[in-house]
Parts: structure tokens; C-alpha cells; sequence
């Protein structure tokens, strides 16, 4: 069952890993529908559209292009939708809708997102040529009424996007450090996912104090490829992704 995310994030691209790796593909993504600043009621049909604009590249009938929510590569089987047999140049646009009959979501506002990506064959993960800067926008959209229990959509608590640097990147040894500034005194914890959505590592460094600086990791149970971090503290999440 399709679950759209609301949380309030955005996918952070570092320098360090911009330059290790040369992107062939890029996409930037324009939401229709649900409006921005649009209300809906519980248990109605929710249509969602969005433009993807191919903005570097070009596309051709063996690419995959995936369409889903920004944490559809977190769920098990991961959800998305798929389209094949493409022929486009830079430029170009793939339009999407899809329609959800009984959506629910817990009452109140918050953003609704979604992304686009180019997939990796006919695995979860994208392809690591593809660059995800741009990939993902969202609408501020307010649910009313009582959750009907279809639980197409979830919606969470809005969390701060903070930056994190994490460096030697690409990774040097087994011990990676994290460019964080704690905001606030909530336990700080790290999860590190594959590809394909799997958390692969997890650490907790405990409660800190506001200011709180620097934060190693060691990656030494980590096989060679590419990653995603995401660092959790109360009210902040922060991602980068990294190669070993």
C-alpha cells in the first residue's frame, strides 16, 4: 500500500561527493497535485500529478524511471511506480498521476512530497550516475476529519533539515567523521542505509549538549559502495551520502 511521507526534508548533496562522482542524469520535479495550500477531507480520492523535466541527459527505452514518495527505498518491498520505454532528450518532460481512493492521514498540515529518480535495472536503488539534486518537491497540504484507516498516507511531525558534512568522503579507512552542530541537548543517533533501503548501521552517541561538535563512525562492518546517512536528533534530521 502507497505511503506518502510528509516529513520535512530534503536529501543534502555534499561537495566531496559531488566531486568523487560525475552525474549523467538529473531530474527536477514540479507537484501539481495535491495544490499547495489545498484541503482535503479524510477518506476522499486524493489525485496526485507531477511535471519531471529530464535536465541533463537523455533517456532511452531500457531506462527505468521510478515515481514515489521521498522514503519509498525504506519500506520493504519498497513502493513505487515504474515506467519504461522512454525516448527523451534534455529538456523533455514525463508527466505523472495517479489516484488514491480513501486516503487517510492523521488531521493538521504539513508537506506532502514526492521524487523521481532513475532506477538501477530492476533493483529498488537509483543509479549512482543519476544526480538526486532536484528530485523531490513538496506542497503543503492539510488533511480534516478522523483517519479512515486505509493509512495511505502518513503524516509526521515537520523536522528541521541541517547539513552535515561527513568526510574522508570517499571513505579512507574504516572511521568517517561527521561535520554536526548539536541544537539542542536530545540524544544525537545515526543510521546508515544501502541502496536499497536497508539499515545497515546503526549508533547512538546519547544526549548532548547544545553546541556539541564532531562525531565519528566507525564503517569497518560496511562492505565497498555507496550509502546513505541520516543523523536524528529531536526536531533535526540531516542526510549525506558517502562511498566506501
Amino acid at each position: 500500500m502507497k505511503k506518502i511521507s510528509t516529513l520535512m526534508t530534503a536529501m543534502v548533496m555534499f561537495t566531496a561527493f559531488a566531486n568523487a562522482q560525475t552525474f549523467t542524469h538529473r531530474f527536477s520535479v514540479q507537484l501539481i497535485s495535491p495544490a499547495n495550500g489545498s484541503t482535503h477531507n479524510n477518506g476522499s480520492t486524493l489525485t496526485q500529478q507531477a511535471v519531471v523535466t529530464l535536465a541533463q541527459g537523455g533517456l532511452v527505452p531500457s531506462d527505468t524511471v521510478a515515481f514515489g514518495d521521498p522514503f519509498t527505498l525504506s519500506q520493504t518491498p519498497p513502493q513505487v511506480y515504474v515506467r519504461t520505454g522512454y525516448t527523451k532528450s534534455q529538456g523533455d518532460t514525463i508527466q505523472f498521476n495517479y489516484t488514491y481512493n480513501g486516503a487517510s492521514a492523521t488531521a493538521g498540515t504539513a508537506n506532502y512530497c514526492v521524487r523521481a529518480y532513475l532506477r538501477d535495472g530492476a533493483t529498488s536503488s537509483w543509479k549512482s550516475t543519476f544526480d538526486t539534486t532536484g528530485w523531490r518537491a513538496c506542497n503543503s497540504v492539510t488533511f480534516v476529519g478522523a483517519p479512515t484507516g486505509v493509512n495511505h498516507i502518513t503524516f509526521e511531525n515537520q523536522i528541521v533539515s541541517q547539513q552535515i558534512n561527513v568526510h574522508p568522503n570517499p571513505v579512507v579507512g574504516n572511521m568517517i567523521n561527521l561535520d554536526y552542530v548539536a541544537q539542542n541537548a536530545s540524544a544525537v543517533e545515526v543510521n546508515v542505509f544501502d541502496l536499497a533501503g536497508r539499515k545497515v548501521l546503526s549508533h547512538s552517541y546519547g544526549k548532548a549538549f547544545k553546541g556539541q561538535e564532531g562525531y565519528d563512525l566507525n564503517i569497518s562492518d560496511l562492505n565497498s559502495g555507496m550509502y546513505i546517512l541520516e543523523l536524528r536528533q529531536e526536531g533535526i534530521k540531516a542526510t549525506a551520502q558517502f562511498i566506501k
